[in-house]
């Protein structure tokens, strides 16, 4: 490719332009590529475990603001509560910690809200569980683009709806006359503050039952309120299992198509062993989330302990396919594909993973699922051009 050079006289005229170019205004909407752009950037530090560009894009103020709407906050209570709020550097710190142990933070796609375009990141962590991030993007007066909420998955809200709450609590401390101002679960949270902070509390140190006790004792308002409801999930999970299909049927009921819901009947049609529901929901998941190929991945799981090995390798392959940088996709391609017996397409499905995965295949030899394929003679062709670590004639230890 030929560098060309720009002549004198237009590349004055191109600088000219540029400064007589106008500012982007704070009104004006955030494009597509603007919104992929951020994403790019959030997404390539986080991998190096880098939190400061995650956390310089994220609006304190902002969301703090978005969380207090429909509150008449005195200067003294908002500066009390904003001296303390780091949400942007608390969740980037916590982002990166994922991806320091062995996690991952990678943008999917852009969901479209109304004219607004929303970056979604899928989160795994190192135990594989899997969480979704869609953030809500917005211009800055001086026109630069900033996150000012998040809806996370897990919890089925948005982040501004979580810190309602405690930023609730703190206005009813410092003016009691609110409470009369409140309407439904949100004046039954600030009245009945004392026993929410003990259900908390027992549900934190793994008191279930005692948790539960206080939930039951809750106004019906408050045991609709979704994050009472998802910590009485996790605190029934634990125990009778009625009592977990009671809570988890109550979510549904109350907040039918929740994502939230979706991620826990995964888990949990999946330990019960109820592979087909757990299939389902990994489908209605997602249509949700506008299509994953991690999700390939689960469904992969879910073929393997039904034993259908060879869908299995389909779907690895699958999700390998549509996501090349998904390594644990490429890992379980390849030991669902030894399982068939058919070692040429091994070597194939090694070949392709590191082609385009950019995996390195060294230690083969000592990996005992793969020992038939070791003595096979599509492993003997195949070592000759990649040298395992220790070398094939070594006994594996």
């Amino acid at each position: 490719m030929k560098c060309r050079v720009v002549p004198a006289a237009l590349f004055s005229i191109l600088v000219l332009a540029m400064a007589l170019a106008p500012p982007v205004r704070g009104d004006e909407p955030i494009t597509a590529d603007e919104a992929t752009a951020t994403a790019g950037k959030i997404e390539s530090s986080l991998a190096k475990g880098d939190a400061s560009v995650f956390t310089g894009f994220v609006d304190d103020s902002a969301m703090l603001d978005i969380a207090a709407r429909g509150m008449s906050l005195t200067p003294e209570v908002k500066a009390g509560f904003a001296s303390g709020f780091t949400i942007g550097k608390e969740l980037g710190d916590s982002l990166a910690a994922v991806v320091k142990q062995g996690g991952s933070y990678h943008f999917l796609h852009l969901m479209r809200v109304g004219s607004e375009h929303h970056p979604l990141f899928r989160m795994v962590g190192a135990d594989s569980s899997v969480n979704y991030h869609e953030l809500t993007l917005a211009r800055a007066a001086d026109g630069s683009i900033r996150v000012v909420d998040l809806y996370i998955y897990a919890t089925g809200e948005l982040m501004s709806a979580t810190i309602h709450r405690p930023l609730l609590a703190l206005v009813a401390s410092d003016n009691r006359n609110v409470i009369q101002k409140l309407i439904g679960s949100d004046n039954d949270y600030v009245k009945h503050l004392a026993e929410v902070d003990a259900f908390q509390k027992a549900t934190n140190s793994g008191d279930a039952q005692k948790a539960l006790g206080i939930y039951d004792q809750f106004p019906d308002d408050l045991k609709q309120d979704k994050t009472m409801m998802i910590l009485r999930i996790k605190d029934a999970s634990s125990g009778d299992p009625a009592q977990y299909a009671a809570a988890l049927s109550d979510l549904a009921q109350t907040f039918p198509g929740d994502p939230s819901l979706l991620l826990m009947n995964i888990d949990s049609y999946f330990l019960k062993k109820q592979y087909d529901a757990a299939y389902a929901n990994i489908d209605q998941l997602d249509k949700r989330v506008g299509g994953d190929p991690y999700l390939d991945y689960l469904r992969a799981s879910v073929r393997i302990s039904q034993g259908r090995d060879a869908d299995a390798a389909d779907l690895c392959h699958s999700a390998a396919s549509r996501e090349p940088d998904l390594a644990s996709a490429w890992e379980a391609c390849v030991s669902e594909t030894v399982k068939t017996g058919d070692y040429a397409k091994v070597v194939d499905v090694l070949d392709e993973s590191a082609q385009k995965g950019g995996l390195q295949w060294t230690r083969v030899n000592t990996v005992p699922a793969f020992a038939d394929f070791v003595k096979s003679r599509e492993y003997a062709d195949w070592v000759k051009t990649h040298p395992q670590d220790p070398p094939a004639t070594q006994p594996a230890q």
